[in-house]
Order: structure tokens, then sequence, then C-alpha cells
């Protein structure tokens, strides 16, 4: 491959903290993001245009605001006009992959220059635009129904699929890290002889927190933040007094977070699914240095 034509790979995580990547100086053990970091620029003052998913989304593929771009609130489609990465360069020659969460509109359908694309997730097949088979499963969803996996899920449209609660109890090895990190690094095998764009986009460690990893950190090692015991002020925003609201009666991701145990409990399993996409963000870069 010529090095004026270089491959381009791209890798997202959803709902990630610094403080659960170990190169910004956490304990967790993300040794594959923690080695590739070692070889990076690492950014320790980086700001997104909106800290929600789709608006943050479209200005990372877009290079446009929120307010240019048209995606100023989740579940609102990037417009078919508006150029995305494959579509603004001379990209001829080029294999352009999606593979994971996209949250752009259409969301099991390859679109904006994306030839090859890998889906993560069927429960946003109310917003596709008009004319989409609302019945069509994500690919995650077919791979594994042909491992003999019985859906939980079937819509009004006949789209029968996983729950993201169901897919997060899965064994690792069916895992959405684990079909990302495979389907990433067949890719790459495939096409290593062409130049490529491939960006693959993790949807964990995004909530529920829960997963294969739960047993990997100990809760009696979380240490809670020094606020913890702190009562919320009366003049704090009405998003954070909802939370706190929302938490105290609902609890989150099958805990009832009544005690600090329930809390050291969740950020363990939050830790472990942080882990969990570090172990297929290697598989992926293993790949690639395998692919030469």
């Amino acid at each position: 491959m010529s090095k004026s034509r270089p491959n381009l790979l791209f890798i997202f995580t959803d709902e990630q903290a610094l403080s659960a990547v170990g190169a910004y100086g956490s304990s967790i053990d993300t040794p594959h993001l923690d080695a590739l970091a070692e070889e990076s620029i690492l950014w320790e003052q980086a700001y997104v245009t909106q800290p929600v998913c789709t608006p943050s989304r479209a200005s990372l593929l877009t290079g446009l605001y929120p307010h240019t771009n048209g995606c100023t609130e989740n579940n609102l489609p990037l417009a078919a006009d508006i150029p995305c990465l494959p579509e603004l360069g001379d990209f001829a020659g080029y294999e352009t992959a999606y593979f994971g969460k996209w949250h752009l509109g259409d969301e099991i359908y390859p679109q904006h220059g994306f030839t090859h694309w890998r889906s993560i997730d069927d429960m946003y097949y109310e917003y596709y635009s008009a004319g989409r088979d609302r019945s069509e499963a994500s690919s995650y969803t077919e791979w594994l129904k042909q491992a003999g996996f019985t859906p939980d899920v079937k819509t009004e449209y006949g789209m029968e699929g996983f729950s993201r609660s169901f897919c997060a109890r899965l064994p690792e090895e069916y895992s959405k890290p684990a079909y990302l990190g495979g389907e990433a690094s067949r890719f790459v095998q495939e096409y290593q002889d062409s130049p490529f764009i491939l960006c693959v986009n993790f949807f964990e460690p995004h909530m529920p927190f829960f997963g294969p990893r739960d047993g990997q950190y100990d809760p009696s090692a979380v240490t809670l933040p020094d606020t913890f015991s702190t009562p919320l002020d009366p003049e704090a925003p009405l998003k954070e007094r909802l939370f706190k609201r929302g938490y105290e009666v609902q609890g989150h991701s099958g805990l009832p977070l009544k005690t600090e145990e329930h809390w050291r409990r969740l950020i363990a399993n939050y830790w472990g699914l942080s882990s969990l996409v570090d172990t297929y963000v290697g598989q992926i870069l293993d790949t690639l240095t395998a692919c030469g």
C-alpha cells in the first residue's frame, strides 16, 4: 500500500470516563488502550461539541457543529446531503466500513459512503426513515440467532431481536465487543492489500452496567468520591436532582443503590465493561500488526 493512501482506523467507546482508562492514571486494567496511548498523542484537555450521543457522533463524523449538521439531540437522522467521513475526500479505491453503534438514523442500513456495515442494536427501528423495513434486525441479532439464541423482543413490525439487557447477560464470546472485535479483524484480514477506512463503535461501557466481567473487580476495592455522602444542594440543577431521585426510587442496572455496597458493585461492574472493551480493541490492533 502506498504511504500516500494510508489506512484509517477509528475506534469509539461509549460512556467511558477518564477514570476507566489506565493511560489516564486509573488502576483499571486496559492494557491495549494504554499501549496505544504510549505511541499516540494523549489528549488531556479535550471537549466535545455536545455531551449527548447523536450530536457528538455527528460532529465527529462530519466535522460540523450540531446546529450546522442538524443533529441537535438524540435520535435525529444525519441528513443524506451532509457529507460524512468517506464523503469528505478522494477515497476512490478505499474499502469503507462502519461497524457498531451509529445512532444517526436508519441504524442497520449502510449509508454516508460506508459500504461495509455491521449493526449491533435493534431498538432504533421507530426512527427509521420512510420506506425502511422495520421488520429487519441488526447484523449482531442475526449472528446471535445463528448461534442458537432465541430473541426476547418482538416488535409490532414483526422484528424479532434482543434487548440490551439480554445481550449484556450473554457469555463473553457472544457479547457485542466480541462480535465487533471479530468482524473488524476479519475485515482487516480480507482487505489488508487495499486501503481502507474502518470505524468500530463499541457500545460498552454504556449502561446497563453489568456484563460478563462482573467478577473481574472486587467492589471492596472501589473508592467512592469524597462527596458521596454530601447532601445535594437544594439549588442544584434540576437534572441532578431528578437523577438522584430516580436512583433512590428505581435504582439502576438491577441494583437498588440504597447502600454504599450497591454503588461499589455498580462501579466494579462498569470497570469490568471497560476492560471487556479493551480486550477486543486489542484483538483489532493485534490483527493490524499481524497483517502488516
